[in-house]
């Protein structure tokens, strides 16, 4: 390693950089969600295997996006 860090720093970096970690995610899910809403449809595990059931590959890859376990059934 060119330039060693004292493992406190890193430690210290570590723990700094914790609530930006999850914040893109929980945006991404959210986004999902909203775009569920907007086909008439609720993050619901019901909704979900309807569209499943449809064949609806387009929802079914936003359930998955929105945070959908894949194995609810």
């Amino acid at each position: 390693m060119l330039f060693p860090r004292p493992p406190a720093l890193t430690a210290l970096l570590s723990v700094l950089m914790l609530p930006w970690a999850g914040t893109g995610c929980r945006d991404h899910q959210e986004k999902a969600r909203g775009q569920l809403q907007s086909a008439a449809f609720s993050f619901t595990v019901g909704d979900f295997l309807k569209a499943a059931g449809e064949g609806r590959t387009e929802l079914v890859a936003q359930f998955l996006d929105a945070g959908m376990n894949p194995d609810v059934a």
